[in-house]
């Protein structure tokens, strides 16, 4: 191109410039809720009130001592992108760590909403305005857009309250047993550590933590990572969970970003078969992560990440031996202690023989240790041993025996993952589709199930040996019915030893 433009170009901004951004980076109620929810937490409100209407319409309204809007505050609130918590890193008076860094969380209301009307009172100060898309779209030819304000009757209190209006989805807008749900699984560990007093009430009701007891072992989570600390909270059930509570949740600065498993945190899968996802729950915040532009997953590309994943692998690590220890282990030697006690009642005559029997033991089997000092050393070994065989079985499953299997339907070439579960003898492939029964299977024996058989076993017969012992050592009577008993029982056992597991 020769022509010549004199004056120079003019940079401007698209008229649905910011509708685009609201639109990439938010995509369901749930996040402008977590938005406004962290807003009045940073604030350093003591109390939040957030109510959903029969119209859809949601209103935000924090009270506390340092409630409302000072000049500093509107002036920040006015200025998108504002810079101040990205220069400040806390609140002014209970030290909150803020978790925006660029100043837009509240225009994701307008992805749902098309005005916004606030009303602020701050030491008998009140004022009161509203903003809307007009404005917005305004805002893309005009560097300042002005926004009209009123000075409403002073009520006395410190409070503010943020209305969204106008709902463009009203069935979107999830209702309140909803929301309450949603705060408790994505929002929990704000209410664990609030940082001064903070409550929150949706539609009039109180949001308290659940304190179910949700498995057998907990893990607490503190990882030193350069340019952060990694902390949290991990916790491994023997059952199902619910499904809105498995996965650890992954927060930024407290902010929620998603749900994942442990292999997905620390990028190996193989985890997922030792720490299944539905047993599994928790939060990790890793305060230097930088999320994605969408923020529902982390900028994989900074360096953060991949120390991140190191990070992980560690607290993985300490969650499969707390598990071992305490999880797998002491349920394990519950059911072998059951399991133990049946055979010995099959080794004698009759039940009445083996209860007899026990009447006249001083020691009851409650009272036997399980795990003699003197054989702790023993123990380790053996436990050594295990973890050797172990890790030879794992490298195999990962290595040599892994299995990859590639069916070819309706043009499309689907890659099936194997499933190691401890449970399950055998490889079990997922179906492919929705709907499909997981038929397929790999005739290769799991080596995760073949080592908890082989735990289990040599548990049980060590409950069994010293079982027999302890009570025949106890048992006050006649020598020949000690003797009598001690012999069946250790016909008992040793047939047990040969028996079949499961």
């Amino acid at each position: 191109m020769t022509a010549t433009l004199e004056g120079g170009f003019h940079l401007r901004l698209a008229e649905d410039f910011f509708t685009a951004i609201v639109d990439r980076i938010y995509k369901r109620p749930e996040d402008v809720i977590r938005e406004f929810f962290i807003d009045f937490w940073e604030a350093d409100v003591e109390e939040l009130y957030i109510q959903r209407t029969e119209s859809a319409e949601l209103i935000f309204e924090g009270r506390g001592r340092y409630a409302g809007m000072c000049q500093e505050d509107l002036d920040a609130f006015f200025l998108l992108g504002t810079p101040h918590k990205r220069e400040r890193k806390y609140s002014r008076f209970f030290q909150r760590l803020f978790a925006g860094e660029h100043g837009i969380g509240r225009v994701s209301a307008f992805k749902f909403y098309r005005k916004i009307r606030v009303e602020s009172e701050r030491d008998g100060a009140a004022i009161a305005f509203e903003i809307g898309e007009d404005d917005l779209s305004e805002l893309s030819r005009n560097p300042k857009v002005k926004v009209e304000h009123a000075t409403p009757p002073a009520t006395g209190r410190n409070y503010t309250r943020i209305s969204l209006v106008e709902p463009k989805f009203p069935a979107q807008i999830p209702p309140p047993e909803k929301i309450k749900s949603y705060i408790r699984t994505n929002l929990f560990p704000i209410l664990l550590n609030p940082k001064g007093p903070f409550k929150v009430f949706v539609n009039g009701e109180e949001v308290k933590v659940l304190q179910e007891d949700v498995g057998e072992v907990a893990v607490d989570v503190l990882e030193n990572v350069d340019g952060g600390e990694l902390r949290g909270r991990i916790a491994v059930s023997a059952k199902r969970l619910p499904d809105e509570v498995q996965g650890v949740l992954l927060l930024i600065r407290n902010s929620p970003v998603c749900r994942k498993s442990l292999g997905e945190l620390c990028g190996r899968r193989s985890v997922d078969a030792e720490l299944p996802p539905d047993r599994v729950t928790g939060y990790v915040d890793a305060p230097f992560l930088k999320p994605s532009a969408s923020r529902d997953w982390v900028d994989e590309s900074h360096p953060s990440f991949e120390k991140f994943r190191t990070a992980m692998r560690s607290v993985v690590r300490k969650v499969l031996r707390a598990v071992k220890r305490e999880g797998e282990i002491a349920g394990t030697e519950v059911e072998a202690v059951d399991e133990a006690m049946k055979i010995l009642g099959k080794a004698l005559r009759s039940e009445a023989e083996f209860a007899d029997l026990l009447g006249r033991a001083s020691a009851e089997p409650g009272s036997i240790g399980l795990r003699p000092a003197a054989r702790k050393h023993e123990g380790e070994q053996r436990r050594g041993r295990a973890r050797a065989a172990s890790e030879r079985s794992r490298v195999e499953f990962e290595g040599k025996r892994k299995v990859s299997v590639r069916r070819r339907e309706l043009g499309l070439v689907v890659k099936l993952e194997p499933i190691a579960d401890p449970n399950i003898p055998y490889f079990f492939l997922p179906s492919q589709g929705e709907g499909q029964a997981a038929t397929f299977s790999v005739n290769t024996l799991n080596p995760l199930y073949l080592e908890r058989r082989a735990k289990r076993a040599k548990l049980r017969n060590y409950i069994l040996v010293t079982l027999v012992k302890a009570l025949s050592d106890s048992v006050k009577g006649e020598q020949n019915l000690r003797n009598s008993a001690w012999t069946r029982l250790v016909r008992g056992v040793q047939e047990a030893m040969h028996a079949p597991l499961f």
